[in-house]
């Protein structure tokens, strides 16, 4: 595996440990809507999905991501 194909990994990594913090996050507010670690949790998580950097990392808009992870919490 090449330089190239490490990063790739590395920042599809990112993004699903992103989603999957999200997740879990959004999961801890349906039963507790005051968990103030959860809220922040998602606030962080979201920051990152709207930013470029998460563009760049995956070559997805954030936006695309959330509405999908929102998607499948219903």
């Amino acid at each position: 595996m090449g330089l190239e194909e490490n990063y790739q990994k590395l920042a599809h990594e990112i993004i699903k440990q992103a989603a999957k913090d999200w997740r879990q996050a959004a999961r801890r507010l349906k039963k507790n809507p005051r968990n103030r670690e959860a809220a922040s949790l998602k606030e962080e998580t979201e920051r990152f999905f709207h930013s470029q950097w998460c563009y760049e990392l995956g070559g997805i808009e954030g936006d695309v991501i959330l509405k999908r992870l929102q998607e499948e919490l219903r």
